[in-house]
């Protein structure tokens, strides 16, 4: 059995540049790893992947991106890899955080390693590329700079004097990404400071709950207060798990998770 772990990110900034011809966003953002967690469990064999994923309703098993890096994996091998996985979710879903695109680039690496680095570290960002826009990011984790559509990276620091720990503050709803770059009016900007997200204002019109939430516990920050990704998590840096933010956010039905950078 192999045991690893897949840390989700959150974005310490974001720009949306403009649309590309291939329907996806140009984008300029500092991708900062944490370390909320989900844990694998892999049993390595020959027979197909089977996938069981315990703490958490999730789509399809063909649609997810674990089965999908070991099917990406596959057409560059002779003999297929499979065995049997399970994933103890940790990382909420659907707030922002690229659980899945962590699982697929942890499980990338697992894999690599299994078959004893037989794929370079371009070879596995490309491998990574084929699966979502965020997913080469979490080949090295850290933090690091994403252009293009995010898979163009570069090793990066947060900007100077930004607190390394936090809390995560994810409200009792989500909101959908593609509802949010559909609804997109990409506008000028000058250069990116922490905390700016190209993506906050569409997605208050999207969903006015998350306005009314961000509305209330604004005032409460002692530290940087902002949206990662497309939302609705939100990220409270250099704040205490007993702030009276947090307070409010748990009284106002959020789910409020400290972390600390990796």
């Amino acid at each position: 059995m192999i045991g690893f772990q897949a840390a989700c990110k959150i974005n310490l900034y974001l720009r949306v540049l403009g649309k590309r011809d291939d329907g996806f966003h140009d984008l300029d953002t500092l991708f900062q790893q944490i370390n909320v967690v989900d844990d694998l469990l892999w049993n390595p064999g020959d027979e197909p992947l089977s996938l069981e994923v315990k703490g958490a309703q999730l789509g399809p098993v063909g649609d997810n991106l674990i089965v999908r890096a070991f099917q990406r994996v596959n057409r560059e091998l002779d003999t297929p890899v499979g065995g049997q996985m399970v994933v103890t979710k940790r990382i909420p879903i659907g707030g922002g955080l690229g659980g899945g695109s962590a699982n697929a680039g942890a499980t990338l690496g697992a894999i690599n390693r299994y078959l004893g680095d037989r794929f370079s570290r371009d070879e596995l960002v490309r491998f990574a590329a084929d699966l979502g826009s965020d997913v080469p990011f979490f080949i090295e984790g850290g933090c690091q700079r994403g252009r293009g559509r995010g898979e163009r990276l570069e090793i990066a620091v947060p900007p100077h004097g930004t607190p390394n720990f936090g809390c995560l503050v994810l409200p009792p709803f989500g909101i959908s990404t593609a509802e949010v770059f559909r609804n997109l009016v990409v506008e000028a900007h000058s250069k990116p400071e922490l905390g700016d997200n190209d993506l906050f204002e569409t997605a208050l019109a999207v969903e006015p709950r998350l306005r009314a939430l961000d509305a209330e516990l604004r005032p409460l920050a002692v530290g940087p207060w902002f949206m990662s990704g497309s939302g609705s998590t939100m990220v409270h840096l250099g704040a205490p798990l007993d702030c009276d933010l947090s307070t409010t956010a748990r009284r106002l039905g959020c789910m409020v998770v400290p972390f600390q950078f990796l």
